[in-house]
């Protein structure tokens, strides 16, 4: 890699702790916390520079480094490109950006893309890989690299250096190994976000007489994205942070990452089960298998399986019924009208859900005193990939209403929405038996 120029010091210190770097015996439990924090703060950014520019400032809270650069791979897979900088210099002096482009197995910074694992040297004049800029000064410099490796593929890498001879130790290394892995993962996900902002800007050029459809598709696809990428990126966190041997996690933080890996691991699984559906719902390949059905088991069972949080309370009243309805499709209808309520209320509302006989048929009740459901989008937020109020900042994929549509129309029933009497919304399900 081509080394950073840096001022020349008269006199170089031995190698110690700066004032805002943690103690060493505190340093696994810091370091824990600067990865949660970086990983939410990466999650909220779809711009690799701003990913790049997160990094190199988080890195700084644990690691006393003269200077930090990201490289990112370009297209044409041979050269690296400079994106981030931080350190006592603000740029190189005088030169050109070209002179700051690297092409794999160029120097020490190419040598670590090359092979795709961490090097450090302790002394840059005397290492075989680091090479020197041009009519800059020779000095004592230690520099660590690990590269961006998503999966098979090589984004790019990070580059620390230090004033001195051997200013790094293997903690060091494996922090920075460790922000790597956490880096390439937030700069595919942006990247994969700006791939599908893009299709989607070209999808809108050539599809100008289908606007509306052309609409409806693209609000889908953000919502959908948000929805995976959001627990995917807590497992990723979560898994990375549990398989390291290297740091003693309490097991009371331990449990804690074990819970959300699988809150989200079913959030996903919930997810792609609804976007299996809607394909078979529109192939009409889903049809309903009726059987006698303990009415008031099953809700029992939705309701524990949904999983509410403990910020919103539940209230079941049900009659015991036994009715020939598909039973796994009445429960699915069931945790959606749950999730919708818990999505679009407050903390601390409160939802009921009821059944009872009614015409000859299975009447189910989801309701909530939350804000409710305005007159005019009372049929379409059981459409397809449509979501009741646009402004409303609530995530989420618009698809799970339409399925408790689907599910009511296949046995036969209906569902729609209407006023809580004292407030809120009022969901509601026919299933005639």
């Amino acid at each position: 890699m081509v080394r950073t120029p840096v001022e020349q010091s008269e006199h170089i210190e031995p190698r110690k702790q700066a004032s805002h770097v943690q103690p060493a015996a505190e340093r696994p439990h810091a370091q824990l916390q600067m990865l949660h924090r970086l990983a939410a703060r990466l999650n909220q950014s779809p711009d690799v520079r701003d990913i790049a520019e997160a990094v190199v400032g988080e890195l700084r809270t644990l690691i006393d480094y003269h200077n930090c650069r990201v490289h990112l791979l370009d297209p044409d897979g041979e050269t690296l490109v400079p994106i981030a900088f931080r350190g006592q210099l603000s740029e190189y002096q005088g030169e050109t950006y070209d002179a700051l482009l690297i092409k794999v197995g160029q120097g020490l910074t190419g040598h670590v893309a090359a092979t795709r694992a961490s090097y450090y040297t302790p002394n840059a004049n005397e290492d075989p890989y680091a090479t020197t800029i041009p009519g800059t000064e020779d000095v004592d410099e230690s520099i660590l690299a690990a590269p961006l490796v998503f999966g098979d593929r090589l984004v790019g890498t990070i580059v620390i250096s230090k004033l001195g001879i051997d200013q790094f130790d293997e903690e060091d290394r494996r922090m920075l190994e460790t922000v790597a892995s956490h880096t390439a993962v937030a700069i595919e996900n942006a990247r994969r976000t700006a791939e599908i902002e893009r299709a989607l800007e070209a999808e809108r050029e050539a599809a100008a007489g289908l606007r509306a459809l052309d609409e409806m598709k693209n609000a889908f696809l953000r919502a959908v994205s948000h929805d995976l990428r959001t627990p995917l990126t807590v497992v990723l966190g979560a898994a990375m942070t549990l398989e390291r041997d290297d740091v003693e996690i309490p097991r009371a933080e331990r449990l804690d990452l074990l819970a959300r890996l699988a809150t989200n691991a079913r959030k996903l699984n919930r997810l792609l089960t609804d976007l299996l559906d809607v394909e078979r719902l529109a192939r009409g390949v889903v049809k309903v298998d009726r059987s006698p059905t303990d009415v008031a088991a099953l809700v029992q069972s939705a309701v524990a399986e949904a999983g509410i949080v403990p910020a919103r309370s539940v209230a079941v009243e049900t009659e015991p019924l036994i009715l020939d309805v598909d039973g796994p499709k009445v429960e699915r209808i069931l945790e959606n009208l749950l999730l919708n309520a818990v999505k679009h209320t407050p903390r601390g509302s409160r939802i009921w859900v009821r059944t009872s006989r009614s015409q000859d048929g299975l009447l189910l009740v989801v309701e909530d005193d939350g804000p409710g459901v305005p007159a005019s989008m009372r049929e379409e937020v059981f459409e397809p990939f449509r979501r009741g109020d646009p402004e409303d900042p609530s995530p989420g994929s618009g698809i799970g209403l339409s399925l408790v549509a689907e599910f009511a129309r296949l046995h036969g029933g209906r569902a729609w929405v209407e006023d809580r009497p004292g407030g809120g919304a009022s969901f509601r399900v026919f299933l005639p038996c």
